[in-house]
């Protein structure tokens, strides 16, 4: 047989597959290395220790920091991302306490009281006390939030939560109207559902132009499209447009979550007493 060009490339190959095959074994686990020393050696490495902290004490992280990091990198991890601050969410004070004072031991872990809210504020419908890290040139914020009941009541995204259990990294939802598959879909595509809750507190409670900065800021700046119910936010939202827009399509409402099984029952016009085992979102 005459063997062509082709045909001793072929052989070539064939004859030396397996040394090609380890190469690749080898450069694979080299990038996975260089990953996890990445990790380790930056502000993201930090989080995630601090993360792992907060699960011992069933504290589990919500929010900005899930939607513009966490979720982004499991497509990609070596995306770049920005986020503002760290959401935690503990059920109890007790809890709360124990990560501060676990992280105080091992972190300059401050808090900040300029930033630290009551969940009487019309700017922010939860309790937080907010924390400053400090490990050289690296800062990063962090936003303790104590609540029965997930403190969640703007965009579905939010519904996601990430902790650690067992060493393993989890996200899941917080609420039986979202699974953890749509919300993830939702985040890679950058699309959020305004909650009702929301929108009353963007036109009742008079400080819509406190609330329509942080929307433009923390979505729609950021390529986000927004809607509730059958309504399309704009690019760049305007307070007039808020009340022109969203104020017509609003019905006084209550939203009650279930502490105990994260059930959250939207009912219109009706009047719910806070009971032991509900949480009214206002």
């Amino acid at each position: 047989m005459f063997l062509t060009p082709s045909i001793l490339l072929i052989l070539f190959i064939l004859e030396n597959i397996n040394v090609y095959t380890n190469i690749f074994k080898i450069e694979y686990l080299i990038l996975k290395l260089k990953l996890k020393i990445f990790r380790m050696l930056t502000k993201y490495g930090i989080i995630d220790n601090c993360v792992k902290i907060a699960s011992n004490y069933d504290g589990k992280v919500f929010g900005g920091y899930l939607r513009d990091v966490v979720v982004p990198k499991m497509q990609d991890p070596l995306c770049k991302c920005q986020f503002k601050d760290v959401d935690i969410w503990f059920k109890t004070n007790i809890d709360a306490d124990m990560f501060v004072n676990d992280m105080k031991d091992i972190y300059n872990f401050q808090i900040v009281p300029a930033f630290t809210l009551e969940n009487t504020t019309i700017h922010y419908a939860f309790g937080r006390t907010q924390y400053r890290l400090r490990i050289d040139t690296i800062v990063i914020s962090f936003d303790i939030v104590v609540s029965e009941c997930f403190p969640v009541d703007d965009f579905d995204v939010n519904f996601l939560s990430y902790c650690y259990k067992d060493n393993k990294e989890i996200i899941e939802s917080e609420s039986e109207h979202f699974s953890k598959d749509i919300l993830i879909n939702s985040i890679n595509n950058k699309k959020a559902i305004m909650l009702p809750s929301y929108v009353e507190r963007l036109i009742v409670k008079n400080n819509t132009d406190v609330h329509v900065c942080r929307i433009n800021r923390s979505f729609l700046c950021k390529g986000w499209s927004i809607k509730y119910k059958n309504i399309y936010f704009p690019n760049r939202l305007t307070s007039s447009w808020v009340i022109r827009e969203l104020a017509p399509n609003y019905n006084t409402y209550n939203i009650i979550r279930n502490s105990s099984d994260s059930i959250i029952d939207f009912k219109d016009n009706v009047q719910e007493n806070n009971s032991d085992n509900n949480c009214i979102i206002s």
